[in-house]
């Protein structure tokens, strides 16, 4: 240890090494703490991510069960079914009646539309006979339909064989088949006289969890609230590993190298999606893999740093400091940098450029601006316009196109490495600046990701200008970098306010680039047409807008869903139903918190059994039920906001003799800002704030002032003036005449 000592205090460079590696230690060892903590938040993120897309799959299959258990109920209860299933004799009415119940159990399939439904049948056990597409057919006839549903004939007699018991239930063949089973009855208790039998089309279930297509080994499972095993996937034999500790919650668990996903869904089915952690987490694995690089590289470069100044003379810190300052050689003979603080202070008051650039905060603003565009936060055109100008962007084209363009057509987001990453982010502003110096109008480009970039240049109604410069740039990008890009073009916006929708086209159209077709143009027919259009976007507008009243905004919502789903998708109806659906839960959101009457749902519901594809009617009653949500809100909002201003001129006629009563003082006490105070005031009372509170003390000094026993000074302290002199300018102002005059 001594020797150690006697090395480090006789040998400078030693001393500048431990030095100058203590200086890299310290911030490297925040660094990792900080990287840390970023990647638990990436984690949460992704397992966020995983419980938001399931979700998504659960509340489709979970609306499709809850319409089978529904019109499987009503159907159950039908007067007819436990009439035909209770005759013993076959006469003349026989087939008649026979004819109704299938009439009746067909409108009420064919209205709900539901696709889980494979095949459905109706057994009767006193006949022991089966109604199955629109025939009656006896049970050993019957057989042949049950074989070519793999099921054996025992098999089925035990799935529609339940005497006792009327509860519905899910019956799992041998073959993996899966059934729904409602028994029927004519009286509360004896036996049942039959059963409703649904097949249910596993496809269909698989169709919603599409979203496991990008996952190559999983394993997916699916209980009914009975616990029993309905549906599976399982390619990682993960089934003997279920915990029941998963049956009744939601959330994600890590266990050995597997990331399980569990959710318990409304109807009581559970849900439960295991992954391989490397799957699960391969866009964290990615990142730390990268972060692990830059630290690698950071340390050895800091450490050979540190060698090479611990070999020069003078004192480590004035050293690395005078590299700093080199530009100025009078200010590093003249000043000795005692504290860290003080070097920071020096390099800024030496460095204009850089005290311009952190005071300048405009592109900070310009990507916030963007962000709100694309994602339709700005609530009108005066906020867009005032954003527009405070981030230094103007805004003078009548016309607009979005253009969204990948890097790296044939890369997936996930797979990109750390050299890619880097080419990306070179590449990219290399397109923007290609772009920009070529395109005669204002554009602007918005990064959505780190392989996709939006772009929105102000055109003529003509766009052909624009596709030519994105072919050639196409071209270039070919030729001098060999990085091959697909293009999506939008149509052609008029209001700002409205080119999130020309987001979603460009990007549509660019995802259904092909082959070598590398420039799409948006058209509906790019478009998933077999579903009703009814984006989150517009929901959430829709729902801001008849909060706040706004009808404009929710007005031209309805515009578009009325466009895009019967004037382009032209919904059948199924998925009119579907649609109507959605927009029922939307305004019953609307009656839960602003007790609106059910009753007009109703009557909405009335458009619905009527439609025959034409939706005028529909429209016009749904505009009406919107119109009168934001009607009702701003007549609630005006008859609060008179309230409030009613409180607010008691609260001053009872505290004007306060002499610090103003804006801020009053804002405090009802919790507003002054300048939403000073203008609802105006609005709610017809004059300023400071005029009333002016006209109240007045009137009051006027009575005091009748007593000639109160002095003027007296009177002034009284109704709140601190001063004599701003009592008699404001008696002045409001009088036209002193207060000695007036009491003269």
């Amino acid at each position: 240890m001594r020797h150690i000592n006697r090395i480090y205090r006789n040998n400078s460079v030693v001393r500048f090494l431990v030095s100058y590696v203590l200086v890299l230690i310290i911030p490297l060892a925040t660094l990792l703490y900080g990287f840390k903590s970023a990647f638990q938040v990436v984690e949460n993120n992704i397992n966020e991510s995983s419980i938001f897309v399931l979700r998504n799959g659960i509340a489709k299959i979970d609306e499709e069960v809850k319409a089978l258990q529904g019109i499987s109920l009503q159907m159950s209860q039908s007067t007819n079914l436990k009439d035909f299933g209770g005759k013993t004799v076959v006469n003349s009415a026989y087939s008649k009646q026979a004819l109704g119940v299938m009439e009746e159990y067909n409108n009420s399939l064919r209205y709900q539309g539901i696709k889980l439904i494979k095949n459905n049948y109706i057994y009767f056990n006193t006949r022991d006979i089966v109604i199955f597409e629109n025939s009656l057919y006896r049970v050993d006839i019957f057989e042949r339909y049950i074989k070519l549903w793999n099921m054996e004939f025992d098999e089925w007699r035990r799935m529609c064989a339940n005497e006792n018991s009327r509860k519905p239930r899910f019956f799992v063949t041998k073959e993996g088949g899966l059934n729904y089973i409602v028994p029927f009855a004519k009286e509360l208790r004896g036996d049942n006289l039959g059963a409703l039998v649904y097949e249910i089309n596993k496809s269909a279930i698989r169709k919603y969890l599409n979203f496991l297509d990008e996952y190559k080994i999983y394993s997916m499972f699916i209980l009914n609230s009975d616990k029993q095993l309905i549906y599976k996937e399982d390619k990682l034999d993960y089934l003997e590993k279920l915990s029941e500790d998963w049956y009744n919650e939601s959330g994600i668990m890590n266990v050995e190298n597997e990331s399980i996903t569990y959710i318990s869904a409304d109807n009581g089915w559970q849900y439960i999606l295991v992954l391989p952690k490397q799957v699960a987490l391969k866009q964290l694995n990615s990142l730390e893999s990268f972060v692990m690089v830059l630290i690698v590289s950071a340390i050895t470069l800091g450490l050979l740093i540190s060698v090479y100044l611990s070999l020069q003379q003078g004192r480590p810190l004035n050293t690395l400091f005078s590299m700093i300052t080199s530009s100025n050689t009078q200010i590093r003979q003249e000043i000795s940098f005692q504290s860290m603080g003080e070097v920071v202070t020096e390099i800024l008051r030496n460095n204009e450029t850089l005290l311009e650039e952190l005071e300048y905060d405009k592109p900070y603003l310009k990507k916030a601006f963007f962000h709100n565009l694309i994602k339709a936060e700005f609530v009108n055109t005066a906020e867009l316009n005032y954003m527009a100008k405070k981030a230094g962007i103007e805004l003078t084209g009548e016309n607009y196109c979005v253009v969204s363009f990948k890097l790296f057509a044939n890369n997936d987001f996930y797979e990109v490495d750390e050299q890619t990453l880097e080419e990306v982010r070179i590449i990219s502003q290399l397109v923007m600046n290609y772009l920009n110096e070529r395109y005669k109008e204002p554009a602007w480009f918005y990064k959505r990701n780190t392989l996709v970039t939006f772009g929105i240049f102000t055109v003529k109604e003509d766009t052909t200008n624009l596709k030519e410069l994105l072919q050639e740039t196409f071209e270039w990008l070919v030729a001098e970098y060999n990085v091959e890009t697909n293009w999506g073009i939008s149509k052609v916006c008029k209001n700002l306010l409205d080119i999130w929708k020309n987001c979603e086209e460009a990007a549509i159209a660019m995802q259904a680039c092909r082959d070598k077709r590398h420039i799409m143009e948006y058209s509906l027919g790019l478009e998933n047409t077999e579903e009703f259009y009814f984006p989150y976007i517009i929901e959430e507008k829709m729902v801001t807008g008849m909060k706040s009243g706004d009808w404009a905004a929710v007005e031209g919502m309805l515009k578009i869903l009325a466009k895009e789903n019967f004037a382009h998708r032209h919904l059948d109806r199924s998925r009119f139903i579907k649609f109507h659906r959605r927009m029922t839960e939307l305004l019953s959101w609307q009656e839960e918190s602003l007790g609106y009457n059910q009753e007009k749902i109703y009557w909405l519901n009335e458009a619905v059994i009527n439609y025959d594809g034409e939706y005028t009617e529909y429209f016009e009653r749904l505009t009406n039920i919107c119109q009168e949500i934001c009607t009702v809100v701003q007549q609630n909002r005006s008859k609060h906001r008179k309230q409030i201003i009613s409180e607010i001129m008691e609260y001053i006629k009872d505290n004007y003799n306060d002499s610090g009563l103003g804006l801020s003082k009053v804002g405090v006490e009802f919790g507003m800002s002054e300048g939403y105070l000073s203008t609802i005031f105006k609005e709610g009372a017809g004059m300023n704030f400071t005029d009333f509170l002016e006209q109240i003390r007045i009137d009051t000094a006027c009575e005091m002032l009748k007593n000639p026993e109160n002095t003027v000074h007296k009177v002034a302290e009284s109704v709140g003036y601190n001063s004599i002199q701003s009592f008699r300018r404001a008696f002045k102002r409001t009088m036209g005449l002193s207060p000695k005059e007036y009491r003269a």
